[in-house]
């Protein structure tokens, strides 16, 4: 993964923003195998909102931060650009509302991975902790939407 200094509009949109962003797209996309991604990010929301003990037998996404944080850059799950243009090629509205939730996966493990980047710059290590185990979170789903591709692209 590259990085580089955060852009203004990221900046503003922040892990909330990208929150709504993603609710936005499970909700429009609620329906048969969304459920076990759909439950992978409610544990990693309810975790970056501290509702969850984020100290123990959480999943921790491996990440390795610079002296100065950046917003990261590429992809942020393996195989969602191949996915990505498979539901490009069938133009469905069920393919169109995966790539979207695709989009907004990245989008809320970004502003995850850059506030834990955020905090452990100003040593809240802890804080910074929880926001890598609700990236941990977003792993999982990315890894059960790898699983069920052709369900949830529906072929």
């Amino acid at each position: 993964m590259t990085a580089r200094l955060i852009e203004p509009e990221a900046a503003t949109l922040g892990v909330e923003g990208a929150l709504a962003r993603l609710g936005a797209e499970l909700d429009a996309s609620a329906q048969g195998a969304f459920s076990e991604v759909s439950h992978h990010v409610e544990l990693a929301i309810r975790t970056a909102l501290h509702q969850r003990n984020a100290v123990t037998g959480e999943p921790l996404h491996a990440a390795t931060f610079g002296s100065v944080p950046v917003w990261p850059e590429g992809p942020m799950f393996e195989g969602f650009a191949s996915q990505r243009s498979r539901a490009a090629g069938l133009g469905s509205p069920r393919a169109r509302a995966f790539a979207a939730l695709l989009d907004a996966l990245e989008l809320f493990q970004r502003a995850l991975i850059f506030a834990a980047d955020c905090q452990e710059y100003v040593d809240a290590n802890q804080t910074s902790a929880t926001y890598l185990r609700a990236a941990g979170h977003l792993d999982n789903a990315a890894a059960s939407i790898t699983g069920s591709e052709r369900e949830l692209l529906g072929v």
